[in-house]
């Protein structure tokens, strides 16, 4: 996981109204304790960054791979209270980020909306109706979607982060 990426995000989300309620992240385990006589190879690379090609969940590709994050609960408990507003609940999670660090602030706000088009674009492609709805718990600049099929409910929740946006997508039950 992109540890800055929560970092941010935590940060975004404890604002909000919902999440201020008590809702503590998870800390990180310390790193394993090497034994002396367990010494790391010298020189060895590391692994390249894991992204992934799409949604498995939704069945929709990516045209920008983003990085799968890894939720400890925070995630799901947040998308617990947006669903509910919308008279859902949310069933399996998937998370995703894409970063763009280095670029300015233009060149990075025009990459968050190429990747939030190109991903919408890919929904609606895939035979999803798209619909944008309130939520009383997402704050200033976070933004909701259902997306639904006759056959898949989804519940996308967009967050644009410092030098990142981020993709909450749960699948739901049909509309209460």
């Amino acid at each position: 996981m992109r540890v800055w990426i929560a970092s941010v995000l935590l940060t975004a989300l404890a604002a909000t109204p919902a999440f201020a309620q008590g809702t503590k992240p998870a800390q990180p385990a310390p790193p394993p304790q090497q034994k002396p006589a367990e010494q790391k190879p010298a020189e060895q690379k590391p692994a390249a960054p894991v992204t992934m090609e799409g949604s498995p969940l939704a069945g929709v590709r990516f045209a920008e791979r983003p990085f799968p994050l890894r939720d400890d609960g925070t995630y799901a408990e947040y998308m617990s209270p947006v669903a509910a507003g919308v008279g859902r609940t949310c069933g399996r999670l998937e998370t995703y980020g894409w970063e763009f660090t280095g670029l300015d602030e233009a060149a990075a706000q025009a990459r968050a909306d190429r990747i939030f088009q190109t991903t919408m674009g890919a929904f609606k492609a895939g035979g999803y109706t798209i619909t944008e709805v309130s939520s009383k718990v997402a704050g200033p600049g976070l933004a909701v979607y259902t997306a639904d099929t006759n056959k898949k409910q989804f519940l996308l929740f967009w967050a644009p982060v410092q030098d990142a946006i981020m993709l909450l997508l749960c699948e739901t039950g049909a509309k209460k």
